[in-house]
């Protein structure tokens, strides 16, 4: 059994970064796992494993001096024993490192996965920097640490303002190339990933809490018209970055053409994804902008085919003149040439359930599998909602979120589009969305937060948020219990 041991200071010498990822003489470990980490004040944070801490007494690795954990001297090949510790402890530590400096911090122990950065270089909006990082988690069964080259930028249009930062990044083979992509956290193989920071979220879950029940949602409908997985999985770590511990992150899979299994064809026009990142006319679908050669056209995002090979804006424009400027005769015979109506109900309760009011308009995929199929819409970046605005700010659990084709849908009723929807909300309401069953949910995220002592952690590293977990869980339960009434009273009454 493997428990490794993560440190993190405040030091930002880039000499001592340098050490870390050429050399390993300054390191500590637990049962063999080694960082090479030189540090004067920090955080000991510990992985562990299912099993707990009473049974277990590794055997410390270290060529570190005077190593006092909780007033107990060890050296290099001594056991520890942690039984009678619970995972709430902090224990006082003090060691001489390699430079003779008294280092001293507490020991924590965690039952999240720990992922360390460590870069040269301050990290940019773009073009991604070299980094390295580890990521340890041996709560899971059997174990998992790796260590693995990357690129790393910031994310986000607004998450960069923010001190906590969100990150992209890039599995690497050596410097500057791009990899074929790891398994991380169980998660799908692949070399790009997603660090969100979740900071303006004061449960720190609401992304990761709307993209499973956008899973659950999908999976249960069994929509033939969706391809390969229309969600990204997230699992939550806490991270340190070149030696300072940052709190707890969401690293997430990417929607891209791989996650939505778009394959190209001989044709490169068949098949088409598109994003939309800016609130604009155009994604409100309110004017009809003239389109360029671009890879951005007013605020919607080329994604598939490269738009270094080749722009193509046909389809959408053709789509947004419809819904702008087609009669209501050649709207309702036409819109499911570039809607599936089924995504689209599924779609408008899920957005409505968890009111993410701002993704109904940017922070949008639209998918096309082939020249045959209508777009299928995916959402992203979900972090506003469940009662919070994209500031943090209250939201109320009242009003009905929708957008001009929407609209139109349900004014015209086509394809029997409001029955439908009706039919499909009674569906959900006794699978998967309930008050109970909703915050089971949310409950679930925050006992993992809470059981793994991460959420005082995160407290005290960004206490200008003035958390309170047990304060905005209370304000979720009853928000969601309000929401679902709205709802019911929407759904249930529209025309069948």
């Amino acid at each position: 059994m493997f428990l490794i041991l993560f440190l993190a200071a405040c030091k930002e010498d880039k000499e001592d970064i340098e050490v870390f990822i050429s050399d390993t003489e300054n390191y500590i470990a637990f049962d063999y796992f080694q960082t090479g980490i030189g540090l004067h004040r920090g955080i000991f944070l510990l992985n562990v494993t299912r099993e707990g801490l009473e049974s277990f007494q590794p055997v410390i690795h270290t060529n570190y001096q005077e190593l006092n954990i909780d007033g107990k001297m060890y050296s290099s090949g001594d056991r520890i024993d942690f039984s009678g510790k619970q995972l709430s402890d902090s224990l006082y530590f003090t060691y001489r490192n390699n430079q003779g400096d008294i280092v001293d911090g507490y020991l924590y122990f965690t039952t999240l996965p720990v992922m360390q950065i460590y870069t040269l270089e301050n990290i940019p909006d773009e073009p991604k920097i070299d980094c390295e990082i580890s990521l340890c988690d041996h709560y899971i069964e059997g174990g998992e640490s790796v260590t693995f080259s990357a690129g790393i930028e910031y994310r986000g249009r607004t998450a960069a303002i923010h001190p906590k930062q969100s990150f992209a990044i890039e599995i690497r083979q050596g410097s500057g190339a791009a990899s074929s992509g790891l398994s991380l956290l169980g998660m799908r193989e692949d070399d790009d990933w997603i660090l969100d920071a979740m900071y303006i979220d004061k449960a720190r879950m609401r992304n990761k809490l709307s993209m499973d029940l956008w899973r659950d949602i999908c999976l249960e409908s069994a929509n033939e018209k969706i391809h390969g997985k229309p969600y990204a999985a997230y699992e939550y770590v806490e991270l340190f970055l070149n030696y300072e511990y940052m709190g707890i992150y969401a690293l997430g899979e990417s929607i891209d053409p791989k996650q939505l299994n778009l394959n190209p064809t001989a044709n490169i026009s068949d098949v088409l994804l598109y994003k939309t990142e800016v609130w604009t006319v155009s994604t409100r679908f309110e004017e009809l902008v003239d389109t360029n050669t671009s890879a951005f056209w007013d605020g919607w995002v080329q994604v598939m085919p490269d738009p270094e090979e080749f722009v193509y804006w046909q389809a959408p424009y053709n789509f947004t003149d419809l819904v702008i400027n087609g009669s209501d005769d050649e709207f309702e015979e036409q819109i499911v040439k570039y809607l599936d109506i089924d995504n689209l109900i599924d779609y408008h309760i899920f957005i409505n359930t968890c009111k993410a009011y701002d993704n109904m308009g940017t922070n949008m995929f639209y998918a096309r599998p082939s020249i045959d199929d209508p777009f299928i819409i995916y959402p992203w970046d979900l972090d506003a909602s469940w009662g919070r605005n994209w500031d943090s700010t209250i939201l109320s659990s009242g009003v009905i979120i929708g957008n001009p084709y929407y609209g139109r849908l349900i004014e015209l009723d086509v394809d029997h589009f409001t029955g439908r929807m009706a039919s499909r909300w009674s569906e959900l309401r006794s699978t998967l969305i309930s008050h109970e069953l909703l915050f089971n949910r949310v409950k679930d995220n925050a006992s993992a937060l809470i059981e793994s002592g991460s959420m005082c952690r995160e407290s005290s590293k960004w206490p200008e948020m003035n958390l309170d977990l047990d304060a905005e869980l209370n304000y979720m339960d009853e928000w969601i219990e309000e929401r679902i009434k709205y709802l019911d009273e929407y759904y249930n009454n529209l025309p069948n």
